[in-house]
């Protein structure tokens, strides 16, 4: 189960933009090739043997995940009807690293700025 709600401010007279999104996602278990978590049909965890060992190890689920999301944008003008907007957005902004998958180094905050040129 996947969720999100958001909540967008526009104001194009001032040229100013925000919005809010809050994302939820639940656990689940994944069978993609080698990278498979959950139990097999006997109930059992699925295990893989390491390469050159007899030692095994079990992928853990994708585990519940809940983030906030922010952005902001602001039009600059630039002569004319030429213009220029920087935005500026935050995915995941309280830092709650999840892996997104198994196999898949866990992921935290990411900030990006962005300037966009119209001509």
């Amino acid at each position: 189960n996947k969720a999100s709600l958001a909540f967008k401010y526009r104001d194009e007279p001032k040229g100013l933009g925000f919005e809010i999104r809050g994302r939820y996602t639940n656990t689940y278990p994944v069978n993609s090739g080698v990278y498979a978590s959950g139990n097999n049909i006997a109930g059992d965890p699925i295990k893989f043997t390491r390469p050159g060992s007899a030692t095994q190890y079990v992928y853990d689920p994708v585990e519940v995940a809940a983030m906030i999301d922010l952005g902001f944008n602001k039009r600059l003008p630039f002569g004319g009807a030429r213009e220029i907007m920087w935005s500026l957005n935050g995915t995941n902004v309280l830092d709650n690293k999840r892996r997104t998958f198994p196999g898949s180094p866990k992921i935290g905050r990411m900030i990006v700025t962005r300037l966009q040129y119209q001509f």
